[in-house]
C-alpha cells in the first residue's frame, strides 16, 4: 500500500517533514575522504594516453607525407625525366 494508508497525502507531509528534520550527518566519514591523489593519478593517465595517441597519430602523418613524397618524386621522374628539378 502506501505511506501512511490512513492519512493518504497527509501521510507523504508526515515523512517529508521527518525526513527533513534528522538528516544523517555523514561529515566524519567526507572530511577523512581525500581524492587529491586520486585526481592527480587519472589526470596523469589521461595525458599519458594523449602522449601515446599523438604520437601514433604524428608517426602515421609522417610516414604519409614521406610516402607521398617519394610517389611524387617518382612521377616526376617518370614524367619529366631525371632533370625535373
Amino acid at each position: 500500500m502506501g505511506v501512511y494508508p490512513r492519512f493518504g497525502p497527509l501521510g507523504l507531509l508526515f515523512v517529508s517533514a521527518f525526513s527533513l528534520a534528522a538528516s544523517p550527518d555523514f561529515s566524519v566519514l567526507i572530511d577523512s575522504l581525500n581524492v587529491e591523489g586520486l585526481i592527480t593519478a587519472v589526470l596523469a593517465l589521461f595525458g599519458l594516453l594523449a602522449g601515446v595517441y599523438l604520437t601514433l597519430k604524428g608517426g602515421a602523418f609522417v610516414l604519409g607525407l614521406l610516402r607521398d613524397g617519394a610517389e611524387y618524386r617518382e612521377m616526376m621522374r617518370d614524367n619529366y625525366g631525371d632533370d625535373w628539378r
